[in-house]
């Protein structure tokens, strides 16, 4: 069993192995994070008093959608292994099931969040539903195999 570190999908754990990349993802997800936030509260023309909170409530956000990726990674760990080269092989009802709890857990969790800031319910959803769809982690539909960072 010839398992490396660097075959690993989650993004996270690039910079254990190859920071060049792995700090700059992390800035983008971030970037995403608030961008999906600040959209939506301007779009419906929603403003937040306390900037400081909405730092925070961004903050957790990104940590929580790192968390949620990170149980998601270790569910597909568990289950598949790191071992399939082939699409076919790859893909399953695992994988899929996996990016779908992982969408409804942080579109959930950003929902919440997002109440706590005095949002008005049907602004939370949308926030909810865009964060949930937007950093689903699409990296686990790619084979472990065919991210080989050497």
């Amino acid at each position: 069993m010839n398992n490396r570190l660097y075959n690993i999908i989650f993004p996270i754990w690039l910079m254990l192995f190859n920071p060049l990349i792995g700090i700059p993802m992390l800035f983008v997800n971030y970037f995403i994070d608030r961008s999906i936030y600040y959209l939506i509260l301007r779009n419906n023309e929603f403003y937040v008093n306390n900037k400081k909170s909405f730092n925070t409530c961004v903050n957790l956000a990104f940590i929580m959608g790192i968390t949620v990726d990170f149980l998601g990674f270790i569910f597909l760990v568990l289950v598949k292994g790191l071992e399939y080269s082939n699409y076919k092989e790859w893909i399953g009802l695992e994988v899929i099931f996996t990016i779908i709890g992982c969408s409804l857990l942080i579109g959930f969790l950003n929902y919440h969040l997002s109440l706590t800031l005095k949002i008005p319910k049907n602004i939370a959803f949308k926030i909810g539903v865009c964060m949930g769809i937007i950093t689903t982690p699409w990296l686990f539909l790619i084979p472990p195999y065919y991210n080989n960072f050497k």
